[in-house]
This record gives structure tokens, C-alpha cells and sequence, in this order.
């Protein structure tokens, strides 16, 4: 393994890259991060209203929770009375 870090060492490729030269290649490289159209700035009102909706329909972490405590004390008070 050795050879190839000197022969790397010894090539510089680093310095030859030029990344794309043509235009479809640099188009093709410029989406090269990109999985789907889903986080592009085209979708973002769509993905607002998404989370909006999804937000607007999850319950209330408090309210959950006193919920929860009403049931424990409803539970308690058939075991006493």
C-alpha cells in the first residue's frame, strides 16, 4: 500500500483535476447533492403548508401529559373509594 501513496505523491492528480468542461457536464455535476425535488425552492410553499397542516393536527405535548395525570388520578381514586 505504500506504492500507491508514493506513486499518488509522486502523480499530484489533485492538480490536474479540472472538474467539468462541457455544459451538460457541469449541469449534470451542479445536482450532483441533490436526491429529489422535494427540498428545491420550488416546493417550499407546498412543504410550508405540509408542516403547517402536520402541526396543526398533533396534539398539544401538554395537553398529552395532563391527560395522562387526569387518568392516573381517575385510577387512584377507584383504588381508594
Amino acid at each position: 500500500m505504500a506504492w500507491k501513496r508514493r506513486t499518488i505523491d509522486r502523480v499530484k492528480p489533485w492538480l490536474k483535476s479540472t472538474g467539468p468542461r462541457s455544459a451538460l457536464g457541469k449541469k449534470r455535476s451542479s445536482q450532483n447533492r441533490l436526491k429529489h425535488g422535494l427540498y428545491t425552492n420550488t416546493f417550499a410553499e407546498e412543504r410550508r403548508e405540509f408542516w403547517a397542516v402536520i402541526y396543526a393536527l398533533r396534539p398539544d405535548k401538554r395537553e398529552r401529559k395532563r391527560g395522562r395525570e387526569g387518568d392516573e388520578e381517575a385510577d387512584m381514586s377507584q383504588l381508594v373509594g
